[in-house]
């Protein structure tokens, strides 16, 4: 990937291109944050970002389903993709650095109208990232204020049922509301999100059950990868031509 940068109107323009494929998008910068343009990518409150913070390791073809999805739903302008710094509840053994998971978020997204990349999780924490300090900084960064707005968070169901084993959850419910991704059929996150409610009065939440067809997981994916199985159904294939190019997960992908 390059970068070859221009002036617009005042602002820092990037056109981020690929080297080997014939592909594009615009972006300015605006403070520490960058977003993509177009006619309603340019967020004015926190309502019209969704914030979604994960391992990404790698990034598959359902995070963005997902991501898209409830996007429309909740009409948001942007999408902030935020691959973790080092995710403190998760023990992956793998050869991919930050770098190589914010490459990859970056390709899946590269062609998805409003769909941002962000390191902030790599500033935000010194060691482990925790959502807390990394929302907490992301907020400070914007380029206005949040006037009592919430930020809307996706996160998954199980990691939602787990929400008061996180670091200081209670003073993270109070700068977001959790936009739950659910399965259909499933029925453990409103059971869950009652019971969170009455111990946090704070807590705002919504609750979206996905049709995601094929359920897959990164780990899953890495074993595949390990197995020297197929993994096209999974990935995008800018992803995958990132994981074959640079030999991740202990192997490239037959």
């Amino acid at each position: 990937m390059f970068i070859s940068k221009t002036q617009n109107l005042g602002l820092k323009s990037f056109r981020i291109e690929s080297q080997n494929k014939k592909q594009s998008s615009m972006k300015y910068a605006i403070g520490n944050m960058t977003f993509c343009c177009g006619v309603k990518n340019n967020p004015k409150q926190l309502s019209d970002i969704l914030f979604f913070s994960g391992s990404f390791n790698p990034i598959h073809k359902a995070h963005i389903f997902i991501a898209n999805d409830i996007k429309e739903k909740l009409a948001c302008s942007t999408v902030v993709l935020v691959p973790a710094w080092l995710a403190y509840h998760k023990n992956t053994d793998t050869n991919t650095s930050f770098e190589d998971k914010i490459e990859m978020t970056k390709l899946a997204s590269l062609n998805l109208e409003g769909f941002e990349v962000s390191d902030i999780d790599k500033r935000a924490n010194i060691g482990n990232s925790y959502s807390y300090n990394t929302v907490k900084r992301f907020i400070e960064e914007l380029p206005f204020k949040s006037n009592g707005e919430k930020l809307n968070f996706l996160i998954g169901a199980d990691a939602f049922a787990g929400l008061p084993k996180w670091y200081n959850f209670h003073e993270l419910s109070k700068l977001v509301k959790f936009i739950v991704s659910s399965r259909f059929g499933q029925t453990f996150p409103d059971i869950i999100a009652k019971k969170l409610k009455n111990e946090i009065p704070e807590l705002n939440y919504q609750i979206f059950n996905e049709d995601i067809r094929t359920e897959i997981s990164s780990s899953q994916i890495r074993k595949l990868i390990q197995e020297g199985k197929s993994t096209e159904e999974y990935l995008d294939k800018n992803v995958l031509s990132y994981i074959q190019e640079h030999n991740l997960y202990r192997g490239g992908v037959k």
